[in-house]
C-alpha cells in the first residue's frame, strides 16, 4: 500500500471530489454518520479519473463505491437512510440514489465487505485494499483525511493491465460477477 504521488492524478481526483454533486452528497453522508465513521471511496470512480488523466478518455462513471468503517457493531446503515431513495445490493449494503445527483452511491459497512466478512478479517482499510478484486480497482480515497492510497492501480491503468489484486476472492463465480460489474462502472 502506498500513497499516490503523481501530482496530476492527485489533483484530478481532488477535482472530482470537489464537484458540487459529489462533494454535496459526501458531505450529506458525513453529516448523517457518527463522528467515528471512516468514509472511504474505492475503485471504479477513482479508476475512471485516472484513466482520463493517463489515456485521455475514460468510460462514464455511473456510481461511487463507498465503504464505511469505524462504527459500533450492529450499526444499521438503512436507518441512516430511511428518508432517502435506497435499495439493497447483492453483495450487502445499499445503493443510494441522491436526488441531487445522476450518480448512484453503493454503500457498504466495512465489516460487511464480502472478503472481510467471508475470510473473517479485521475490518481495516489495509484489508479492504487487499480484498479489492482487480489491480485497476485497488485504490482508496479517504474522504475525511483527503488521502489517496493504492496497491498498484495507477501502474495497472498506465499499463492497461488487469490482474487479480486479492488472493482472498472466494470462488470463480464471484470473480465472473465482479468482472461483469466492473464493465458496467
Amino acid at each position: 500500500m502506498a500513497a499516490v504521488s503523481d501530482k496530476a492524478i492527485v489533483l484530478a481526483v481532488e477535482r472530482f471530489f470537489k464537484r458540487p454533486e459529489i462533494y454535496g452528497n459526501l458531505a450529506f453522508l458525513n453529516n448523517r454518520l457518527p463522528g467515528s465513521a471512516d468514509i472511504v471511496v474505492a475503485g471504479g470512480a477513482i479508476r475512471n479519473v485516472i484513466i482520463d488523466v493517463v489515456h485521455g478518455d475514460a468510460p462514464p462513471t455511473r456510481d461511487v463505491d463507498l465503504f464505511i468503517g469505524g462504527l459500533d457493531p450492529g450499526f444499521c446503515l438503512s436507518d441512516t437512510f430511511e428518508d432517502q431513495a435506497v435499495e439493497p445490493v447483492a453483495l450487502k449494503g445499499l445503493r443510494w440514489y441522491p436526488v441531487s445527483s445522476g450518480l448512484a452511491y453503493d454503500l457498504c459497512l466495512l465489516p460487511d465487505f464480502l472478503v472481510i466478512d467471508t475470510c473473517h478479517l479485521e475490518p481495516t482499510m489495509d484489508n479492504l485494499l487487499n480484498g479489492i478484486d482487480f489491480t485497476v480497482n485497488a485504490i482508496l480515497y479517504d474522504y475525511r483525511r483527503n488521502t489517496l492510497i493504492e496497491k498498484g492501480c495507477t501502474a495497472a491503468v498506465t499499463d492497461r493491465m488487469i490482474d487479480l489484486n486479492s488472493s482472498f476472492i472466494p470462488d470463480k463465480r464471484l470473480i465472473a460477477y465482479l468482472a461483469r460489474q466492473n464493465r458496467r462502472s
